[in-house]
């Protein structure tokens, strides 16, 4: 059941895309599998006051890399395997990667995390980091649709246009 559910995320995000006038490249890759998988499948996990505890406490330990410039890759896929309902951990992954200077990857992660937790592009909330959130996809979708009208785009950057014009929507306040 849960592979049907999967495959009907996908179609319904394909169908999005031509509805929006995305040119979609026909195929699939291993990264447009990740990228199309990463955000239909993001869902909310509760825990118990213990687990919960145990969370924040190995959150709070890879923070403290993440904020001091370490590399905190190893760690952040130890907490995003263990948590990977959790919108935490994958706001933190997203930061870790934009410090890093890897746009994509932040740029999914970001995603991730807003599918998780919409209040981060909520401004009353106070998780709010829609003006970062938004910066980073802004030019990113400049260079993208830039590249795109002058020398095409390789198949990770599609993917990466996919993850920014989910996030285009987002900002304007549509749905999934």
């Amino acid at each position: 059941m849960t592979k049907k559910a999967d495959r009907i995320a996908e179609i319904a995000i394909i169908v999005l895309l031509v509805l929006t006038g995305f040119q979609f490249i026909p195929g699939r890759t291993p990264a447009s599998e990740a990228s199309i998988d990463v955000l239909a499948r993001a869902k909310a996990v509760s825990m118990s006051p213990v687990q919960l505890e145990s969370f924040r406490k190995e959150l709070d330990q890879v923070r403290l890399v993440v904020d001091s410039n370490g590399d905190a890759s190893t760690l952040l896929e130890a907490l995003e395997e263990k948590y990977s309902g959790r919108h935490e951990v994958w706001s933190l992954g997203g930061r870790h990667a934009e410090a890093a200077g890897n746009e994509p990857e932040a740029l999914l992660r970001y995603a991730r995390a807003v599918r998780l937790h919409p209040d981060y592009l909520d401004e009353g909330s106070g998780d709010f980091l829609g003006t970062r959130i938004e910066r980073l996809n802004d030019l990113a979708f400049k260079r993208l649709t830039g590249k795109k009208k002058s020398a095409g785009l390789t198949r990770g950057e599609t993917e990466t246009l996919k993850v920014v014009y989910f996030l285009r929507r987002r900002f304007a306040g549509g749905c999934e």
